[in-house]
């Protein structure tokens, strides 16, 4: 009897379940796309905190671990560090665009700021991130699925793919956020038990090599990159402004970042560690699937929870990513050039791109590399948007030709550096970071006068303060 491969199999259809059960509640646009801003702090914690670990933050973290050591965690702090960069940093400027100006996606922030052209290319940047980033989940789930059951690998991604397109399609992202506190303790008390039990297997950390525990190893350049990445990424990060949006209030959005970061630190190590101690265990087992190959060791009841945790984690990440890739279509595409479309005709073409794009992001990553070097090519693409946003928020004279300039030449940049494979050994983090502010701020000196203030920025000024007003108002009112 293959008790991993039931084990999973039963935490597939309850979730499934779940998702299925609030179908007949999104007939809205705001309900499908952001829960209708009805989260409580708790439901944003876990929404944020299983969204961003998936399949990298688990199988990909414990396999570069595995190769190079505790550096793994790198990805994943970047990020942590990043949602609470975008709650305190941005926090305002997203909320208030979405109760005053409707906003329900990161790109239709640029537009209000800048205008339309700077909105395109931010959106086309975000979509090709997001995409990149989605397309991971279905293989790291076919992954797991192939090694329980002896299926092609590529066969068990497209199954895997499928299901992760009906879940969003039922589900919403409020369907994605009750199945996300479930997705959290599995994620986190699991992984910790399987951490504890393979340092044991491995009679502790003594038999390691030093430079497993060197946080900057392979080198200081790549990990530096990687966290900075993760930190700028997270300000514009449609996981974390998802949260932000879907809250229930300014203080439910606080404390659900504040809790999702204090899991997620502490939780990095555990795959970390997992992968160190597969490499003790058993040196000469994949990389690849070293977490799920040392938990199977262990009996078939620690390698069927190895197998939940990562289809939760990859779950969790994949529904709400495609659920924001079609956000980001819809909102950002297909209402701009069809204006005047209705809130039912948004729904509908929402949930036929979220299975059209499901199909066109599975054969992506079918074709991919390995899970966290496209993460990590994927927030460089993503980095110039939020470098951009941050400028014109620290520097209120940025036009919206600078931005325009800036954000294009960066994100080309990005794209043109995965395609070659990081000329020199070098992230694309460092060159294509540095020639969009250079850009931004020269073409801002050529079209503008000293001291003139972008016109976006002054309104945006105007939204935010009404906003805090009537938050004052509303939390006045509770305590009364």
């Amino acid at each position: 009897m293959n008790i991993p491969l039931i084990i999973a199999i039963v935490y597939v259809v309850i979730t499934t379940a779940i998702t299925v059960y609030f179908s007949n509640k999104n007939n809205a646009t705001s309900q499908f796309f952001i829960a209708n801003s009805s989260l409580g702090t708790f439901m944003v914690a876990a929404l944020l905190f299983a969204s961003l670990i998936g399949g990298s933050s688990t199988l990909g973290a414990a396999q570069i671990a595995f190769n190079r050591g505790i550096s793994a965690v790198a990805t994943t702090w970047g990020q942590a560090l990043g949602c609470l960069v975008c709650f305190f940093c941005l926090g305002n400027f997203y909320r208030a665009m979405s109760k005053k100006r409707g906003v329900m996606s990161v790109p239709e922030g640029f537009r209000f700021l800048f205008d339309r052209p700077t909105h395109t290319v931010v959106s086309f940047a975000m979509i090709v991130a997001c995409g990149l980033i989605y397309a991971t989940t279905p293989k790291a789930i076919g992954t797991i699925f192939a090694a329980m059951t002896g299926a092609n690998v590529t066969l068990a991604t497209w199954i895997a793919g499928a299901i992760l397109v009906v879940m969003t399609l039922t589900g919403g992202l409020k369907g994605i956020a009750f199945m996300n506190v479930i997705n959290m303790m599995i994620m986190f008390l699991g992984m910790l038990v399987i951490c504890v039990k393979s340092v044991g297997m491995a009679g502790g950390m003594a038999a390691v090599s030093p430079e497993y525990f060197n946080l900057m190893n392979p080198s200081v350049e790549l990990i530096t990159s990687t966290m900075l990445s993760g930190v700028f990424c997270g300000c514009i990060s449609n996981l974390f402004v998802g949260g932000i949006l879907g809250a229930d209030s300014h203080k439910s959005a606080k404390w659900g970042a504040i809790i999702a970061f204090c899991c997620w630190i502490p939780f990095a190590l555990f795959p970390a560690f997992t992968g160190i101690a597969a490499k003790v265990v058993m040196p000469d087992t994949p990389a690849a699937s070293a977490m799920y190959t040392i938990s199977n060791q262990m009996g078939p009841l620690y390698g069927g929870l190895a197998s939940v945790i990562v289809i939760s984690a990859c779950f969790s990440t994949g529904c709400t990513f495609l659920v924001n890739i079609a956000t980001m279509v819809t909102r950002d595409i297909y209402v701009q050039l069809q204006p005047g479309t209705t809130d039912h005709q948004q729904l509908i073409f929402g949930k036929v791109m979220t299975a059209i794009l499901g199909v066109i992001f599975i054969y992506t990553g079918v074709v991919g590399g390995p899970i966290l070097g496209i993460i990590n090519d994927a927030m460089v693409i993503q980095l110039q948007c939020a470098l951009v946003l941050l400028l014109s928020l620290a520097w209120p004279r940025l036009t919206r030709q600078g931005a325009f300039w800036g954000t294009l030449v960066g994100t080309v940049g990005g794209i043109v550096w995965y395609l070659l494979d990081h000329p020199f050994g070098i992230s694309g983090f460092w060159p294509c970071g540095a020639a969009t502010i250079l850009i931004a701020v020269l073409v801002t000196h050529i079209t503008s006068k000293p001291g003139e203030i972008n016109p976006g920025y002054l309104e945006y000024v105007k939204i935010r303060n009404e906003y805090k007003a009537e938050e004052a108002q509303t939390v006045s009112a509770a305590n009364n």
